[in-house]
Parts: structure tokens; sequence; C-alpha cells
């Protein structure tokens, strides 16, 4: 009878808390199927229709032809190259340059506090405010970058020009690489003084240290680096407009014309909201094959602590 009360008991217990869970999150899942899920599956139903914006009296169902048509349009494919390009040549040098911040400041030398907040600041001002005060830095006339070229004997570049727009982009996106620092710094202050001690005493060079322990002990935050990485850099829009100086309504040049560039385009320049909305989930696509194939990935290189 005692064990029958105790379960009842139990189970009464259980039952409140359960109660308690789904009251505390009733707020959550309301506003997430309001404001997350009912507007992407109605993106997604959208991105098969001839929607404009305007046309919602006469809205036709045209099956594939949106998604079709972004495998034929050579525009998305170039500035999705482009995109990738990008990515491809930005991530890894981001990846190297938080890493080795990162070892330099997590020694204990005096001011290191002060170095971490410099290199972390540029990370936290918005992309918009970036973009346009690297615009007026890469100025031909006037622009801080060639006032110094100048200032030693050189030529003025134009590094808003086609020859050049790609470099500045990438040397713009690898000013605010800091973002990954503190967290790369963490990473490596938690890894026990004591393997370091270890590792010495069998004759560890510095160049061990890091290779052999640092590295693959702060992996983790490597792979949260790449992969935040990768989606942000898919994502690049504003950065590249405010870099260009053309404004949200006039079309960059080629080397600043990324896959999100195009997309808007196609949205709110050309009102073609059905196709826009295609580009937009075939990168949602891309986006979660490459978290996947980085997870699989992430099992020969990623050290996790049992």
């Amino acid at each position: 009878m005692r064990w029958k009360k105790n379960k009842k008991k139990t189970f009464s217990l259980t039952k409140n808390k359960r109660r308690t869970f789904y009251i505390i999150m009733t707020p959550f899942i309301v506003l997430f199927l309001a404001y997350r899920l009912f507007p992407m599956a109605w993106g997604v139903y959208i991105s098969f229709t001839n929607y404009s914006g305007f046309n919602m009296d006469n809205l036709k169902f045209v099956g594939l032809d949106n998604y079709i048509h972004v495998f034929t349009d050579k525009e998305a494919f170039g500035s999705l190259g482009r995109t990738l390009l990008i990515g491809v040549v930005v991530i890894p040098l981001t990846i190297i340059t938080c890493n080795t911040m990162a070892i330099l400041l997590s020694m204990k030398n005096k001011g290191v506090g002060l170095f971490r907040t410099l290199f972390y600041i540029p990370s936290i001002i918005p992309a918009v405010a970036v973009g346009t005060m690297w615009n007026g830095m890469f100025l031909r006339d006037g622009g801080v970058i060639n006032e110094i070229i100048k200032a030693l004997g050189g030529e003025p570049v134009n590094w808003l020009g086609f020859d050049y727009a790609f470099y500045a982009l990438v040397i713009m996106m690898l000013w605010g690489a800091g973002g990954s620092v503190l967290n790369n710094i963490a990473a490596i202050k938690n890894i026990p003084q004591d393997v370091f001690e270890a590792a010495r005493l069998d004759g560890a060079g510095n160049w061990k240290l890091v290779t052999k322990i640092i590295l693959p002990l702060s992996s983790t935050m490597n792979y949260m680096a790449l992969v935040t990485g990768i989606i942000s850099s898919l994502q690049l829009f504003s950065q590249p407009i405010m870099l260009s100086g053309t404004g949200m309504s006039t079309v960059p040049i080629r080397p600043l014309y990324t896959y999100m560039v195009h997309t808007y385009q196609q949205i709110f320049t050309k009102l073609r909201f059905g196709y826009g909305l295609a580009l937009t989930f075939v990168l949602f696509v891309i986006m979660v094959g490459a978290t996947q194939l980085n997870e699989w990935a992430s099992k020969k290189w990623v050290h996790v602590d049992e």
C-alpha cells in the first residue's frame, strides 16, 4: 500500500512539473508559431507562385518553375560562386587570425586586457557602420589608405573599382575577425596547466605546444567559428552594399554582387517575390548541407572531452 501511495505521489509530482513546463513555454511556443514557423511556411508557399507583391487576386501556382529558374539563372550562379569564393578566402584567414591573436593574448603580459578589448571592439560595431567607415577609408581621392600610400611614395589605388573591390571587401571583413578571439582565449585558458608542464618536461617547444596541445584542445571553438563563418559568409549582404556606396536601390559592381544582393534585387527591385524566395530557400538548403558536412567532418578533427 505504501508503495502504491509513493508511486501515485511521484506521478502527481511529474504531472505538475509537466503542467508547469507547458505553462512557462506557452508564450514562446505561440510566438515561435506566429513569428517563425508561419512566416517560413508562407514563404515556402509563395516560392511556388508568381507573387509580385500586388497580385494576390490572381495568384497562380507555378510549381517548380521558380526553382528551375534558380539553376538556369547565370546571375544567380555567378553571385553564388562569388559568395563562395569570398568565404573560401575569408573564413580560413579569420580562423588563423583569431587563433594567432588568442595564443598571443592568452599570455600573462602587462596590459594584455587592453589589447583583448581593442581586438574585440570591431566585432560589435554594426555592419552598416563598418561598411560606411571603410567606404570612406578606401576612397581614391581623400581616402585614409590612399593618403598613407601617397605618403610612402606610392600611387593611389582605386580600391572600390572593379580590379580591387574584392580585396577591399576581404580586408574589411578581416578587420572584424576578433569576434571569436575571446572564445578561443577561454578555450586555451581552460586547458590544464599540468598538460603544458608535462609537455615541456618531455622537451616540447613552443611550436609543438601550439600544434599538439593548444589547437587540438581548443578545436571546438574553431569548429564553431567555421560553422558560423560559413553561414554568415553565405548571407553576406550589408557589407558589400555599404562598401560600394551605391545604396540599396542600385546594383553594386560585380566583385561586390553577392548571392543575397542578387536575391534582394529580385524581391525589392524587380518585385519577383516568388523567385526571390526560391533563391532564399535554395540558399537555406545549401546552409543545411554545409552544416551537416561540417558535423560529419568534425569527428575527424574536433577534440571532445569524454
